[in-house]
């Protein structure tokens, strides 16, 4: 993981007499999103699996975040200069604690029963480098929008990934930490779809499960990155193109490879015409 110089702000709190294999750490970076930092951070609070810390990496914010999360006494807070998300994600995994990880971005919001799936669902499949399951929308204000459909893995969770990404927030995802130890962490080349990339690079080379349970909350608001529609299609491609190498001579994941090509210039084509299309229309 890239290094990064940061400065950590450490409250006296109860993680330190936790045992590490039981401790799952919940780590949110943000930028200039003080306005629903406070909505995630209690979200995470409101665990009904108690054994947890959570972790707030202030990504160099002109705004009030630290502030906002200078609030919660059981928040470990750290500050870093403006990296971008990969590099907050990747600090908050040095700092933290615990054997299991679960990324909450800093718009959105976990369900109380978010902790207690995820672990049981990993001590289930003990083979699987991370499990996920399920999320809904919410509005800006936080009202609910509509349920998104349940993606199941398949034997071949590399082949899946290739054809689309089927962890749609991270927030749904939780990790061992053991992960992290071997591969390289959250990459900033890729702005936007960081989780994507990092996604590809442990179904090479590992099981993953996903179960059919909303356990996360995905806000829709003006400023979400994936509303940058030709900033998500740029990443996406340069993800897959990263891949070509991994599927030569292995013609499932050729064709997967392939169709996940167009299956990006597509998706996000499509709205990145419809987006232009609209502001001409505006004028």
């Amino acid at each position: 993981m890239t290094d990064a110089q940061v400065t950590i702000d450490v409250e006296p709190r109860e993680r330190f007499s936790i045992a590490p294999d039981k401790l799952v750490s919940i780590i949110i970076p943000c930028y200039n999103q003080a306005r629903f930092l406070g909505a995630a951070i209690e979200s995470a609070l409101q665990q009904d699996y108690q054994h947890f810390e959570v972790i707030v990496v202030d990504d160099g914010s002109t705004d009030h975040t630290w502030d906002v999360a200078a609030r919660y006494p059981k928040v470990v807070a750290v500050r870093q200069q403006n990296q971008g998300v990969a590099a907050a994600r990747n600090n908050g995994v040095r700092v933290s604690s615990g054997s299991y990880l679960v990324f909450l971005d800093s718009d959105d919001r976990l369900l109380p029963n978010a902790l207690r799936v995820g672990m049981k669902q990993l001590l289930d499949h003990p083979e699987c480098a991370f499990v996920f399951g399920c999320h809904r929308d919410i509005a800006a204000d936080g009202t609910a929008r509509s349920t998104h459909s349940f993606v199941g893995i398949e034997k071949d969770p590399y082949r899946q990934f290739l054809l689309y990404n089927c962890v749609y927030t991270p927030s749904t995802a939780m990790f061992r930490r053991d992960i992290f130890e071997t591969e390289t962490g959250f990459v900033s080349l890729f702005g936007g779809a960081e989780d994507y990339d990092l996604y590809l690079r442990i179904a090479r080379k590992f099981p993953i499960f996903g179960y059919d349970e909303i356990v996360a909350e995905y806000r829709r608001h003006d400023t979400n990155k994936t509303g940058n529609n030709a900033q998500m299609l740029k990443a996406c491609v340069s993800i897959l193109r990263e891949q070509k190498g991994y599927v030569r001579g292995n013609p499932d994941w050729e064709e997967a490879y392939q169709a996940g090509m167009s299956n990006w210039r597509r998706i996000w084509g499509e709205r990145l015409v419809s987006q232009v299309w609209s502001r001409c229309k505006e004028g």
